[in-house]
């Protein structure tokens, strides 16, 4: 190749290279960066004996005092608790939410209805957007629809 191109060409090629390289990486490490961590199922989600019947009239009696963000965090406490009480879903209060929607993967009824509800939760939660009560009527909404579910699906894992 030095022949072709010349010991200045071969040089220059390698440059090129090595520029490509290190801008794909300088690229990857900046998306790896910005995205942060993944969030993490809050550690008190789902606290051990928790109750899905008080943790929903925690959720109503937040929103009723206009603090839509905790009553967010109380409903999906609700939602995640009922799950666990019904075999549905074993929980674990240390999954990320990645985690806890992979675990619902097989069961499809349950992974239709759990996304939308952990991606609004996360929002709530993790973001410092604010949480008006329409936002919270649709979570409300959603949260209910996974209290809902039966105790049928995969069995635990």
């Amino acid at each position: 190749m030095v022949g072709t191109l010349g010991p200045l060409g071969t040089i220059l090629l390698a440059g090129l290279v090595l520029a490509v390289v290190v801008a794909i990486a300088a690229w990857r490490v900046r998306q790896v960066i910005a995205s942060g961590p993944d969030p993490t199922v809050d550690p008190g989600t789902v606290p051990a004996g928790s109750d899905a019947e008080v943790e929903w009239a925690g959720a109503l009696a937040a929103s009723e005092r206009g603090d839509f963000r905790e009553a967010v965090r109380r409903a999906f406490r609700s939602a995640l608790a009922s799950l666990v009480q019904r075999g549905r879903l074993p929980v674990q209060p240390a999954w990320t939410t990645p985690e806890l929607l992979a675990h619902a993967r097989g069961d499809p009824e349950l992974s239709a209805r759990l996304g939308p509800a952990a991606a609004g939760f996360d929002r709530a939660w993790y973001s410092e957007a604010p949480v008006d009560a329409d936002r919270w009527e649709e979570l409300r909404g959603q949260c209910q629809a996974i209290r809902g579910l039966s105790g049928r699906g995969r069995p635990p894992a």
